[in-house]
C-alpha cells in the first residue's frame, strides 16, 4: 500500500485525466460533540481559535492541508460541523460553511451524516477530527483512496495511532441511522467492515495528523508547525539553561503583553493575554484573555477563565491565587 508521500500514488494520480479533479469533494472538519477536548475546557476557548504559529490558529492549519488539494486542481466544498457541548469558534471560519450539530445524541457517524444530506451520492466525503494538526499532503491519501476503489479509507499515524482523517464514498453514510447514537470508528466503520465492505487503512509517515486534544499533544503540534528541531526541543524542555534566553521554542502572539524579563519555554501565549515581570512559564498554553501575574512560575499547566489546570486534575489550586482572571 502506498503512502502519501509514495511516488506511485502520487504520479498516477497527477498523470490522470481531469475526470478525478472533476469528482465532487466535500471536507467536513468535525468540530462538535458532546466531550469537548480537555484542552479546550481548561484554556476557556475552541480549540480551534488556539495559535499553533504567531499568525496562525488550528483552523487556519486545516485551511492550509485543504490548500494541499487545491494544488492539485482537487476543489472541494467546506463545511465546518460545529455544535453540541464543544465551544465554538470566535476565529473566522474563512471559506467552511458553518454547519451545526443541534444534539448531542447522534454521536459523530450521525452528526456527519445529518450534514452530509444534502450532498450527491458521487462526492467523496473527506471527513477530519478538528481536535489535529495536518502536516500531510492530503492529496496523496485521496490518490490512494480513489485508485483503490475503497468504499473509505482511513488515515494511520507513523505510531499506528489513528489520524482522524477520512475518505469517505457518499453512499457508505446511507447506512447510518436516521436517528439515535452512531460511533464513527467503533460502531459505524466495525459495521461496514463485517458486512465486507472495502474499508482500507492508509499509512501516513512524518508527523501525520498530531492529536491536539491535551496541552502535551498540542505543544507537539505548535513544534511541528513551527519547523523546530528535535535539538531545540529538547533544550526548550528544560528552564534552568534559558534564563538569560527570555523565549525558547515558544509561541507569543500579537497582542500579547509579555514582561522583558518573562522567561518562557516551550509555551503558547494567547492574543489579549498578559505575563508579569519575573513570571517563568514551561511548558504552558496561556489562554485569550488571561493574565499571569508577577514572579509566578508555572509548569505543564494550562491557564484560563477558572484558574491553572494542571493534567493530573481538571482544575489545580496551586498558582491560582497569584493568576489574574480574565479582563
Amino acid at each position: 500500500m502506498e503512502d502519501e508521500t509514495g511516488a506511485s500514488g502520487a504520479s498516477r494520480a497527477e498523470g490522470s485525466s481531469g475526470s478525478a479533479a472533476r469528482a465532487p469533494m466535500a471536507f467536513v472538519l468535525m468540530a462538535g460533540g458532546f466531550s469537548p477536548p480537555p484542552l479546550s475546557v481548561s484554556a476557556g476557548c475552541s480549540l480551534l481559535d488556539l495559535h499553533l504559529t504567531a499568525d496562525s490558529t488550528v483552523v487556519d492549519r486545516w485551511q492550509w492541508a485543504i490548500s494541499t488539494l487545491d494544488r492539485a486542481g482537487l476543489s472541494c466544498d467546506r463545511l465546518c460541523l460545529c455544535g453540541g457541548s464543544a465551544v465554538r469558534p470566535k476565529t473566522s471560519l474563512g471559506a467552511f460553511r458553518t454547519v451545526l450539530d443541534q444534539s448531542d445524541y447522534r454521536g459523530p457517524a450521525g452528526a456527519l451524516r445529518d450534514a452530509c444530506e444534502g450532498i450527491s451520492d458521487e462526492t467523496t466525503i473527506i471527513a477530519a477530527e478538528a481536535a489535529r494538526c495536518c502536516t500531510i499532503d492530503l492529496s496523496r491519501m485521496l490518490a490512494t483512496h480513489r485508485l483503490s476503489g475503497a468504499d473509505v479509507t482511513v488515515g494511520r499515524n507513523p505510531d499506528h495511532s489513528p489520524a482522524g482523517v477520512y475518505m469517505i464514498s457518499k453512499p457508505m453514510l446511507e447506512t447510518v441511522p436516521h436517528a439515535g447514537f452512531m460511533d464513527l470508528k467503533e460502531q459505524w466503520l466495525a459495521q461496514l467492515v463485517s458486512n465486507g465492505r472495502h474499508v482500507q487503512v492508509h499509512e501516513l509517515r512524518g508527523e501525520g495528523v498530531i492529536p491536539l486534544r491535551s496541552r502535551a499533544e498540542f505543544l507537539r503540534g505548535m513544534r511541528a508547525c513551527n519547523g523546530w528541531s528535535a535539538q531545540e526541543r529538547q533544550r526548550g524542555l528544560e528552564p534552568r539553561i534559558v534564563r538569560g534566553t527570555r523565549r525558547v521554542g515558544s509561541v507569543v502572539c500579537e497582542g500579547a503583553d509579555v514582561a522583558a524579563d518573562a522567561v518562557l519555554v516551550d509555551s503558547l501565549v494567547m492574543p489579549g493575554v498578559r505575563v508579569g515581570a519575573g513570571a517563568l512559564l514551561a511548558r504552558c498554553v496561556v489562554g485569550p484573555g488571561c493574565a499571569v501575574g508577577a514572579g509566578v512560575e508555572l509548569l505543564d499547566a494550562v491557564v484560563g477563565p477558572a484558574g491553572v489546570a494542571y493534567d493530573s486534575a481538571s482544575l489545580g489550586n496551586a498558582g491560582a491565587d497569584k493568576t489574574w482572571r480574565v479582563r
